[in-house]
């Protein structure tokens, strides 16, 4: 039979015999603790809490649990000006919906909406999406209405559009005198 004894370091050791026989069959169960009547040695077995002086963040959930479409908190913020490879239906959550891969890498597919949709058929001119492989278009972060609340969401736009924004055509051609103006 087994047995625990505590030993005079006062620790705990596994005592006794196991024994088999013909139609008996003993299981032992060795139970392992750290304490001693001194100390527990359990909190050795863990790293010691440093403070962070760095001002980095830790492990995201986006990190630690990477989503295969991509999410509005994916773009940062940020403008991607993006060509489109292919656009095929797959299964998200319990519908079937198109989804389109693009040639960059970096950026996650992005599941379409009736909206984005739209707005590739007008950027391309077609509403075949075969045709849409090779088409450059920006995709940005955006807000909608969503039961009643505004959320953020991911849109589509042409890229001429992203630059016309930021290159707005001067008021008169480089060069000219100004000194014509007054005569």
């Amino acid at each position: 039979m087994l047995g625990i004894n505590e030993e005079p370091s006062g620790n705990w050791a596994l005592k006794g015999e196991v024994t088999e026989g013909e139609n008996d069959q003993q299981t032992a169960v060795i139970v392992v603790s750290h304490k001693t009547k001194l100390q527990s040695t359990s909190t050795h077995n863990h790293p010691t809490r440093v403070e962070r002086t760095d001002n980095k963040m830790g492990i995201k959930k986006s990190d630690a649990f990477p989503k295969k479409f991509l999410k509005v908190e994916d773009l940062g913020g940020r403008k991607v000006k993006v060509t489109i490879d292919r656009v095929e239906m797959e299964e998200v959550g319990d519908d079937e919906k198109p989804v389109a891969y693009f040639e960059e890498d970096s950026v996650k597919p992005l599941v379409l909406n009736v909206t984005n949709w739209s707005m590739i058929e007008e950027i391309t001119g077609v509403d075949d999406t075969d045709v849409w492989s090779g088409a450059t278009v920006v995709l940005y972060p955006d807000k909608t209405t969503y039961q009643g609340k505004r959320v953020p969401c991911i849109r589509i736009r042409g890229p001429e559009a992203a630059d016309s924004i930021r290159k707005s055509k001067p008021i008169r051609e480089p060069g000219e005198d100004d000194s014509e103006d007054a005569a």
